[in-house]
């Protein structure tokens, strides 16, 4: 399968940048169960639902796959390769790391046969870990790496998603939302517990939390978006209203992420569908506004996001993610290290170094691996 050509992609600086802010929201997640800084204990903060930035990145993901590969004929296996080279480079290294700075007991769980570390290290190495209904597999090793996992999947699936999106779109939205309640049912139908101590007992969350079927919604809802975004209004182009456009977007999301979500969690508690999904995944929609808004950077504040901090920012911010889970272990052995002006440099200096030193050279060292090969063995 090859996709259709149709011109070089756009870069679109301003979804650079906005990809550090959703990996931010991620470290601060977990900033709060790691640390007791008293700014991460505000009622502001606290409403905010800091879970939502690994759901910008599948929304995003699915805008920019769009966006860039509906522009080129890159046949399949190259199209995963490609995938491929982008993430496991990082990761590969997590693993390697991972035994020697974090603290012994606390490197990933363990158990008898399947639940075997060393089996979740295979699944980890080949990025299938998300697929396994445990806790024990999907949060083993570096815990935040379930996320590229599912990836993985979506990776596997856009090709064909891509060949139908003109048409059938509505459809992926409609089968990908019947998935979710399908989870929810079984969840129901088992009388599964939400969590259990033991991570080897399939729950609620260990069923769907990293479950690929069950987050597909949101990667096709960027997908949706890429389409509208394509099919945008002339008058959004113009400085002037793309100005105003992002500004009441802007006011959208602080409403709806300092209030708005939990005012509406609390008005459809009771329905196990809708606020299973919200909790996880609640803010795709207003994500997937600001990604259609901000993409085209016209407006003042895509100006200012398409700068060289915020987009170098925003090109760490896959390496943010994946070091600094890592490195809050790391740092736990030294009380007096848990200050932020500690432990939020060194993070953002991690992932600097592991995106210039690891990301980016083994990535293209993997992208002209194949190419390398042919030429040897013509």
């Amino acid at each position: 399968m090859a996709f259709v050509p149709s011109g070089r992609a756009e870069d679109l600086k301003p979804l650079t940048s906005l990809r550090f802010i959703a990996a931010a929201m991620i470290v601060l997640m977990h900033c709060s169960l790691y640390y007791t800084w008293p700014w991460l204990k505000t009622p502001l903060l606290a409403k905010v639902p800091l879970l939502h930035g690994v759901s910008f990145f599948f929304v995003l993901s699915g805008f920019i796959l769009t966006h860039v590969y509906g522009a080129q004929n890159v046949p399949y296996r190259r199209f995963l390769w490609l995938r491929f080279a982008r993430l496991w480079p990082v990761h590969v290294v997590c693993l390697i790391v991972i035994p020697f700075v974090v603290p012994a007991g606390s490197v990933t769980f363990d158990g008898p046969g399947l639940f075997s570390q060393w089996v979740a290290l295979a699944a980890n190495i080949t990025l299938t870990h998300a697929l396994f209904p445990y806790l024990s597999f999907v949060f083993s090793w570096n815990g935040v790496s379930w996320s590229i996992s599912t990836e993985m999947f979506f990776y596997a699936l856009f090709p064909f998603l891509l060949a139908g999106l003109q048409r059938f779109w509505p459809y992926y939205l409609i089968g990908a939302a019947a998935a979710i309640g399908g989870f929810v049912g079984l969840a129901h139908w088992f009388q599964l517990a939400p969590l259990s101590r033991d991570v080897n007992a399939i729950t609620i969350m260990s069923l769907d939390y990293a479950n690929p079927l069950f987050r597909l919604f949101e990667f096709c809802l960027g997908m949706a978006s890429y389409r509208a975004w394509r099919n945008r209004p002339a008058w959004l182009d113009n400085p002037a209203f793309a100005t105003g456009a992002e500004c009441a977007i802007l006011a959208m999301l602080a409403i709806w992420f300092l209030g708005g979500f939990r005012a509406f969690q609390g008005f459809v508690a009771g329905d196990g569908t809708i606020d299973r999904w919200l909790e996880i995944a609640g803010s795709c929609w207003a994500f997937a506004l600001a990604i259609v808004v901000m993409a085209k950077g016209n407006g003042l504040i895509g100006r200012i996001l398409s700068l060289r901090l915020p987009v170098w920012l925003g090109e760490i911010s896959f390496a943010v993610y994946m070091v600094h889970q890592i490195l809050m272990k790391a740092l736990s052995v030294v009380p007096a290290w848990h200050v932020e002006w500690i432990v939020l440099p060194a993070i953002v200096l991690a992932a600097a170094i592991a995106h210039h030193i690891v990301e980016t050279p083994c990535r293209l060292a993997l992208v002209r691996l194949p190419r390398w090969r042919t030429q040897r063995y013509r």
